[in-house]
């Protein structure tokens, strides 16, 4: 088959009837014209295949610009409360803790009988041994109070924190290809991942992750492009990560793992049209409440004897396609992002504190 048409469409409608009249003539392995002057059948029983010469005109590059924007935002709010309070009163001894505590014996009955108090340092106050609560810490920001007197020792710490943030990612990839045949894209990067191999060896393989894109565009008669796409946004998170133990060693090679937002999908748009592949609004809410029975639900004063946790997070995705027919542009009209820089001389960057020199002026022609 020879001949030339003006797009890719009308060149596999005339494969596809070549190949029906084909496999018509094959299958009439009994028919006169299988018939060599032998007049015998040819053994194999084939017709051979369709040979395609036709050349497709037109423009038949099609560019592809996706827009990938997300914004995400959390907040998280807390409050952890913990105290402990210790109280000598006559033959009893009494108190009270929130955040955990241990009660070893007393190392001697004298301090019972005398009431020592070895942290005091002035030889009275409560048996303290008995007592032993937990270590209490801030992580960030907080307050803390403590009293102390001959006979009563109260400790507290409050743990408070509001964290708001908010995260950006905008990717705009372009890609450039013939009609019908596939494109990929990828800017990122490549982590190793230890994948058990024959005989109890290690293989290392290698997982992409990045902003990925991959398309095959079909342009059809009407001019519209017919697009098979797949966008992918990936990034390394330290969340969940695996940690695998090497044998004969001390270290351990660690796996991280992968957020990613992906879509794929069959769309056809004209020339220079924008359709969103995919769209996400996506909220969780989590909130915890730890608190004394009781004493923890006092309007105001309860503060003091619970703890609480409050997360909040809200994302927004949106992917946009927009094909273009491209053709190529003459030299004058390409700019490069390295031309509008000029590296700073000495004088610009030592005196100056510049990053960039001044740019030269354009020579008139």
């Amino acid at each position: 088959m020879s001949g030339r048409v003006d797009n890719v469409e009308k060149m596999n409608a005339a494969v596809r009837i070549a190949e029906a009249y084909r496999a018509q003539i094959q299958t009439a392995v009994n028919a006169e014209v299988f018939k060599q002057q032998t007049n015998s059948p040819r053994p194999d029983k084939t017709v051979g295949e369709v040979i395609n010469l036709i050349s497709v005109g037109g423009i038949q590059q099609v560019m592809l610009e996706v827009k990938v924007a997300e914004i995400t935002r959390t907040e998280v709010r807390s409050l952890d409360a913990k105290f402990n309070s210790f109280r000598k009163g006559g033959n009893w001894n009494w108190g009270g803790v929130n955040g955990g505590a241990t009660f070893p014996p007393y190392k001697d009955e004298r301090d019972l009988l005398h009431g020592v108090f070895p942290l005091a340092g002035n030889g009275a106050g409560p048996p303290i041994d008995t007592f032993m609560p937990n270590t209490m810490s801030i992580v960030d920001q907080g307050l803390f109070a403590s009293f102390f007197n001959q006979s009563f020792l109260f400790k507290l710490a409050l743990d408070a924190a509001k964290n708001t943030g908010m995260a950006k990612i905008l990717a705009e990839p372009t890609l450039t290809t013939l009609s019908g045949q596939e494109a990929k894209f990828l800017s990122g990067g490549q982590f190793p991942i230890p994948v058990a191999a024959n005989y109890g060896n290690v293989t290392v393989e290698y997982k992409d992750f990045g902003v990925g894109l991959t398309f095959i565009p079909v342009v059809l008669s009407s001019g519209h492009i017919n697009l098979k796409l797949n966008v992918s946004v990936s990034d390394l998170i330290d969340t969940n990560v695996l940690g695998i133990a090497v044998a004969n060693a001390s270290s351990t090679f660690v796996v991280p793992s992968l957020t990613a937002r992906s879509a794929s999908g069959t769309v056809e748009l004209a020339d220079g049209q924008t359709i969103g592949l995919a769209g996400l609004l996506s909220e969780n809410l989590r909130q915890s409440v730890n608190k004394f029975p009781g004493l923890g639900s006092v309007p105001v004063l309860g503060a003091l004897f619970r703890s609480q946790n409050y997360q909040k997070g809200n994302t927004e995705l949106v992917i946009l396609v927009t094909p273009h027919l491209a053709k190529p542009l003459p030299n004058d009209k390409i700019k490069l992002p390295t031309d509008s820089l000029v590296e700073p001389s000495d004088a610009d960057f030592y005196l100056w504190g510049r990053m960039q020199g001044n740019a030269k002026p354009t020579e008139q022609h």
